[in-house]
Parts: structure tokens; C-alpha cells; sequence
């Protein structure tokens, strides 16, 4: 079984304007660790700073880092947490900046056969620096489908062979 998310960044952090969304078909056996992972991929950002999802009022996060409150991130699955089209979570990813995203389940699909999961199907929006600081202004990555399904690839290669 395959969702198609949208994934949702749109807020005004820290004088940085920003708008981003991707549609994403994921499996539904992903983790929320591995969404995470493809979410960094789909913007461009390193693993440089905490982050958490928050489902149905649960918090979930790395267990490294020993986060008060929070669930293994990698112990939960997206059918979990995405059971019917319309559910959403929310991910936050850098809490001193706080980019926060919501992923809301578009609709559930069946695999086809010879495709490669995750994939991105559409998206628009320039991706945000990581460390944003006005400042320091930098420019945003502009979105590009197949650079982000390259690395898409990339990641779900180093899953299957881990």
C-alpha cells in the first residue's frame, strides 16, 4: 500500500518568507524516522538539528536524544499514524527556528510493480536555507523534481541495502 502526502511548509520564520509543498507517494510501512529522512531530502537540509512529530495529540522523535514526552519516531509506522485520507501530523524540524510542516494523507494508493518508493510527483516553492539568518541572507534551493527523485533513489537504495 502507497501514500500520496502533501508535505507543507508555509510561515513567516524569522523575517524569511517561505512557502513549500511537495506531493510524495510513500510507503505506507515507512517510519516516521524515515520520513523524516525523506523530508530532509525533498528540501535539501543536513540532520543538523532536533526535530518531532506530533500525531493525534502523541509527540515522536529520535530516541537518541532522549526527548521528554516523545515516542520512537522509528517504532511507528505512517498506516499508524495516516489511517484514512485527510489525517495529518505535523513535523517540526529545528526548534530554535521552528520549521514546522503539516503532511496530510491525500489518498491511499496501490504499488505498482516497477516503481521505486519514495517518489515525488509535484511540488512547488524554493526550499529555505537550514540555518536561515536575515542577516546573512542566502538563497533558497529552487524546487527540481528530478534532483529531489535522484536523491529520493539515493536514499531508498541505502535503506534496502542496509
Amino acid at each position: 500500500m502507497i501514500l500520496q502526502v502533501s508535505v507543507d511548509l508555509s510561515l513567516l520564520a524569522q523575517g524569511c518568507p517561505v512557502m513549500v509543498r511537495a506531493h510524495l507517494l510513500v510507503s505506507a510501512s515507512a517510519t516516521l524516522g524515515d520520513l523524516h529522512d525523506i523530508i530532509r531530502v525533498v528540501l535539501g537540509w543536513g540532520d543538523d538539528h532536533l526535530h518531532a512529530f506530533t500525531a493525534d495529540g502523541a509527540r515522536y522523535a529520535n530516541p537518541y536524544y532522549e526527548l521528554d514526552d516523545c515516542g520512537d519516531e522509528d517504532a511507528v509506522r505512517l498506516s499508524r499514524v495516516l489511517p484514512r485520507e485527510g489525517a495529518a501530523l505535523t513535523y517540526v524540524y529545528d526548534f530554535g527556528d521552528w520549521w514546522e510542516h503539516t503532511i496530510t494523507l491525500e489518498k491511499i494508493v496501490d504499488a505498482e510493480a516497477a516503481a521505486v518508493y519514495p517518489t515525488c510527483l509535484t511540488g512547488c516553492g524554493d526550499a529555505p536555507v537550514e540555518d536561515w539568518n536575515p542577516e546573512y541572507p542566502e538563497e533558497p534551493t529552487p524546487f527540481d523534481r528530478d534532483d529531489i527523485n535522484r536523491d529520493l533513489a539515493a536514499l531508498a537504495g541505502a535503506a534496502s541495502s542496509s
